[in-house]
């Protein structure tokens, strides 16, 4: 039934023991049936019902919808469906709560010791069969304004048609901020009203008092199907202030909790480009991905020559495949960034400064053959920057290429060859004209150097 319910008889080959329960508990009365499109499911006894499980399916309805939706104990589920005129026996009794949660698994939900189980498996229900009394169930099914709400939450969650429900926009409300960075989970940085929102999706519970009160309350709103609450929001609560919290309003609810969202989600990557930013201002480059595609091209130069312990390790990861940056980031601060404290992000700068001087130093070295980085873009540089970067090279061009013996021309080759290899950006493509110019041009007076000081 978790494993196989689209599945004719459930997947269940041949005729063990549990086939036969199969057959006359679900299979005979309709429990479990094939769809139109072949598939099969679970869904109410019809009226017909021959083993009059209708009224079994009503008592099971009124104790998992009843007002208001709150979790309630299956050890009094038992019981009920235990007394006259029931008489149910214990063994049946778990596969038919599991084939009306199946049936309604939309707007049902399964708690564990007051934990929303979220994905029910074989080892809870296992743990049901003999402590019933650990477990509760609850259901909630939206009509009129809770409908309303339901579809534009479903809406902006971009969930598909027929998820409307509350379990179903939870479950993807609570996927979404499980999947960000842990420091935005831990950090203070954020408004009053994002923080009391992180912090009713962290203590949630149920899904329905998560949806209908605790939110609300966490963004300053009374809960809209609990008129009166005389409890103050979250929101203010961190704040402060002593403040009743408004009237729910359905647009200002919406507008408040985008506005969260947003904030929430935002601040892990804004954390990266501040990063990022932070070491390339400190580097002398300017920011942005132009900068650290500039940072980067100079420490594929740098590689191989330049020894300083700090920086080798960096332009090691600089020059590395895809996630070089984050990389980078967590060998400065030592560890990454997506789990950096508040703190971790105020001293930030100071992590930076020793890797800056070592940079700067090492740029400035006579030993690093590499281009020099211009604070403007290439295609901005002016012609007569242009010209003096080329005049070297088009006076060279008149003079008469030195004459090389075999094992010579052979090494210059070579060379040439890891010239043209420099000469590209990481992807392959040919660097712009203007940075070629550079980089020749300062090699040549390299040259030049040495050959005067031999």
């Amino acid at each position: 039934m978790l494993k196989a319910p689209q599945s004719e008889h459930l997947g269940i080959e041949g005729f063990p023991p549990e086939r036969s329960m199969y057959e006359c508990l679900l299979r005979a009365t309709g429990l479990h049936c094939q769809a139109e499109d072949g598939s099969w499911r679970f869904e109410a006894p019809s009226e017909d019902d021959p083993a009059r499980l209708r009224e079994v399916w009503q008592v099971l309805e009124e104790f998992v919808f009843a007002e208001p939706p709150a979790p309630r104990p299956v050890s009094e589920l038992w019981r009920k469906l235990a007394a006259p005129p029931f008489g149910l026996a214990e063994g049946v009794m778990p596969p038919l709560l599991l084939a009306f949660l199946r049936a309604n698994e939309q707007e049902t939900t399964l708690y564990r010791e007051s934990t929303f189980l979220a994905e029910p498996a074989i080892p809870d229900w296992e743990v049901l069969l003999r402590r019933p009394e650990l477990f509760a169930v609850a259901g909630s099914r939206a009509q009129g304004e809770k409908r309303l709400l339901l579809e534009r939450l479903a809406r902006g969650l971009n969930l598909e048609d027929g998820q409307a429900h509350v379990v179903p926009v939870v479950r993807r409300l609570l996927k979404s901020a499980r999947a960000l960075p842990p420091c935005s989970w831990s950090t203070r940085a954020m408004s009053a009203r994002t923080l009391a929102l992180r912090e009713a999706l962290e203590k949630a519970r149920s899904p329905e008092a998560l949806l209908w009160i605790d939110i609300p309350r966490a963004l300053g709103f009374e809960p809209p199907f609990e008129p009166g609450q005389a409890q103050p929001a979250l929101a203010l609560e961190a704040r402060g202030e002593a403040a009743r919290p408004q009237p729910f309003e359905r647009e200002a609810f919406f507008a408040a909790l985008n506005e969260a969202l947003r904030e929430w989600s935002a601040f892990g990557p804004q954390v990266l480009e501040g990063a990022r930013d932070a070491l390339l201002r400190a580097f002398g480059l300017r920011e942005g991905e132009a900068g650290w595609r500039e940072l980067v091209e100079a420490a594929s130069a740098m590689r191989g020559e330049v020894a300083d312990p700090l920086l080798v390790p960096l332009l090691a990861r600089a020059t590395g495949e895809e996630g070089a940056l984050s990389s980078v980031l967590a060998l400065i601060a030592n560890r990454p960034w997506p789990s950096w404290s508040d703190a971790d992000i105020a001293g930030w700068p100071s992590r930076i400064a020793p890797f800056a001087r070592a940079w700067s130093s090492a740029r400035q070295s006579p030993q690093v053959l590499a281009a020099p980085l211009h604070p403007t873009r290439d295609h901005e540089a002016p012609d007569a920057t242009l010209q003096v970067l080329a005049a070297p090279l088009e006076a060279n061009r008149s003079a008469p290429r030195p004459a090389l013996g075999e094992e010579e021309e052979v090494a210059a080759l070579g060379l040439l060859k890891r010239l043209r290899t420099r000469l590209c950006a990481k992807d392959g493509t040919p660097l712009a004209p203007s940075v070629q110019r550079a980089a020749l041009w300062d090699l040549l007076r390299e040259i030049e150097r040495r050959e005067g000081a031999g």
